[in-house]
Protein backbone atom coordinates (compact mmCIF):
# COMPACT_ATOMS: atom_id res chain seq x y z
CA UNK A 1 0.00 0.00 0.00
CA UNK A 2 1.52 3.77 -1.12
CA UNK A 3 0.32 6.48 1.75
CA UNK A 4 2.07 9.24 1.94
CA UNK A 5 4.54 11.43 -0.18
CA UNK A 6 7.82 9.43 1.16
CA UNK A 7 6.74 6.31 0.30
CA UNK A 8 5.73 7.39 -3.11
CA UNK A 9 9.02 9.01 -3.81
CA UNK A 10 10.56 5.62 -2.98
CA UNK A 11 8.69 3.66 -5.60
CA UNK A 12 11.06 2.77 -8.35
CA UNK A 13 10.04 3.17 -11.84
CA UNK A 14 8.73 -0.16 -12.76
CA UNK A 15 6.62 -0.02 -9.01
CA UNK A 16 5.39 3.59 -9.79
CA UNK A 17 4.31 2.67 -13.18
CA UNK A 18 2.50 -0.61 -12.00
CA UNK A 19 0.19 1.40 -9.13
CA UNK A 20 -0.20 3.83 -11.89
CA UNK A 21 -1.68 1.13 -14.35
CA UNK A 22 -3.55 -0.55 -11.58
CA UNK A 23 -5.24 2.63 -10.68
CA UNK A 24 -6.41 3.39 -13.91
CA UNK A 25 -7.47 -0.52 -13.26
CA UNK A 26 -9.81 0.61 -10.17
CA UNK A 27 -7.68 -1.52 -7.84
CA UNK A 28 -6.32 1.68 -6.03
CA UNK A 29 -8.83 3.57 -5.26
CA UNK A 30 -8.77 2.99 -1.22
CA UNK A 31 -5.14 3.35 -1.42
CA UNK A 32 -5.80 6.74 -3.32
CA UNK A 33 -8.31 8.48 -1.42
CA UNK A 34 -5.93 7.58 2.10
CA UNK A 35 -3.34 9.37 -0.19
CA UNK A 36 -5.23 12.54 -0.97
CA UNK A 37 -6.45 12.70 2.65
CA UNK A 38 -3.21 12.57 4.09
CA UNK A 39 -1.14 14.60 1.33
CA UNK A 40 -3.43 16.74 -0.25
CA UNK A 41 -2.48 15.98 -3.41
CA UNK A 42 -3.65 14.04 -6.37
CA UNK A 43 -2.46 10.27 -6.40
CA UNK A 44 -2.53 9.70 -10.13
CA UNK A 45 -0.79 13.45 -10.85
CA UNK A 46 1.90 12.57 -8.21
CA UNK A 47 2.20 8.77 -9.79
CA UNK A 48 2.79 10.50 -13.18
CA UNK A 49 5.40 13.12 -12.01
CA UNK A 50 7.59 10.21 -10.40
CA UNK A 51 7.64 8.53 -13.55
CA UNK A 52 8.49 11.38 -15.23
CA UNK A 53 11.37 12.61 -12.87
CA UNK A 54 13.02 9.12 -12.76
CA UNK A 55 12.70 9.04 -16.66
CA UNK A 56 11.33 5.05 -16.09
CA UNK A 57 11.57 3.63 -19.93
CA UNK A 58 8.11 2.84 -21.13
CA UNK A 59 7.33 -0.17 -23.18
CA UNK A 60 4.85 0.09 -26.56
CA UNK A 61 1.79 -1.78 -24.47
CA UNK A 62 2.73 1.08 -21.73
CA UNK A 63 2.91 3.90 -23.93
CA UNK A 64 -0.44 3.06 -25.72
CA UNK A 65 -1.98 2.58 -22.55
CA UNK A 66 -0.74 6.45 -21.46
CA UNK A 67 -1.91 7.67 -24.87
CA UNK A 68 -5.36 6.08 -24.38
CA UNK A 69 -5.19 7.72 -20.50
CA UNK A 70 -4.62 11.09 -22.26
CA UNK A 71 -7.24 10.78 -25.03
CA UNK A 72 -9.41 10.38 -22.19
CA UNK A 73 -8.35 13.74 -20.64
CA UNK A 74 -6.64 16.00 -22.72
CA UNK A 75 -6.25 18.52 -20.13
CA UNK A 76 -3.87 16.16 -17.87
CA UNK A 77 -1.18 17.85 -19.78
CA UNK A 78 1.48 15.71 -17.04
CA UNK A 79 1.29 12.89 -19.25
CA UNK A 80 2.28 14.44 -22.15
CA UNK A 81 5.56 15.31 -19.94
CA UNK A 82 5.41 11.87 -18.96
CA UNK A 83 5.52 10.40 -22.38
CA UNK A 84 8.10 13.10 -24.08
CA UNK A 85 10.81 12.11 -20.85
CA UNK A 86 10.44 8.58 -20.38
CA UNK A 87 11.42 8.38 -24.24
CA UNK A 88 13.47 10.72 -25.20
CA UNK A 89 17.30 10.97 -24.17
CA UNK A 90 19.32 13.72 -24.59
CA UNK A 91 19.34 13.38 -28.71
CA UNK A 92 16.72 13.38 -30.56
CA UNK A 93 19.05 12.73 -33.90
CA UNK A 94 17.30 9.56 -34.98
CA UNK A 95 14.42 8.93 -33.84
CA UNK A 96 12.96 5.23 -32.48
CA UNK A 97 9.57 4.02 -33.20
CA UNK A 98 8.19 4.80 -29.94
CA UNK A 99 9.39 8.50 -30.11
CA UNK A 100 7.90 8.65 -33.54
CA UNK A 101 4.41 7.14 -32.75
CA UNK A 102 4.17 9.12 -29.50
CA UNK A 103 4.88 12.29 -31.49
CA UNK A 104 2.34 11.84 -33.45
CA UNK A 105 0.33 10.48 -30.88
CA UNK A 106 0.25 14.22 -29.60
CA UNK A 107 -0.05 15.82 -32.62
CA UNK A 108 -3.72 14.78 -32.30
CA UNK A 109 -4.12 16.91 -28.96
CA UNK A 110 -4.05 20.06 -30.26
CA UNK A 111 -5.03 21.34 -26.19
CA UNK A 112 -1.45 20.43 -25.38
CA UNK A 113 0.42 22.35 -27.94
CA UNK A 114 -1.91 25.61 -27.08
CA UNK A 115 -2.48 25.60 -23.58
CA UNK A 116 0.56 24.25 -22.09
CA UNK A 117 3.78 26.12 -22.07
CA UNK A 118 5.96 23.69 -20.43
CA UNK A 119 5.70 20.99 -22.66
CA UNK A 120 6.66 23.11 -25.70
CA UNK A 121 9.78 24.23 -23.47
CA UNK A 122 10.39 20.50 -23.26
CA UNK A 123 10.26 19.84 -26.45
CA UNK A 124 12.75 22.68 -27.39
CA UNK A 125 14.95 21.65 -24.66
CA UNK A 126 15.15 18.47 -26.92
CA UNK A 127 15.55 20.68 -29.70
CA UNK A 128 12.13 19.27 -30.63
CA UNK A 129 9.95 21.50 -32.88
CA UNK A 130 7.95 23.27 -29.89
CA UNK A 131 4.28 24.22 -32.45
CA UNK A 132 2.37 21.23 -33.42
CA UNK A 133 2.71 22.73 -37.06
CA UNK A 134 6.22 22.56 -37.21
CA UNK A 135 6.13 18.92 -35.73
CA UNK A 136 4.20 18.05 -37.91
CA UNK A 137 6.37 19.27 -40.83
CA UNK A 138 9.08 17.77 -38.68
CA UNK A 139 7.90 14.54 -38.94
CA UNK A 140 7.13 14.04 -42.38
CA UNK A 141 10.49 15.22 -43.42
CA UNK A 142 12.21 12.96 -40.99
CA UNK A 143 10.06 9.85 -40.86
Amino acid sequence: MIVGRDNLINLNGEDSFEALVSFWGGKLEKEAALFVEETGEDYEQCLVEQIASIKHPLSKSGIKLVCKRFEGDKQFYELAHMLIQCVFGQSTADLNENQIYILKELCEHTSVWQSDEYFTELLSSLSLPSSREAMLNYLNENV
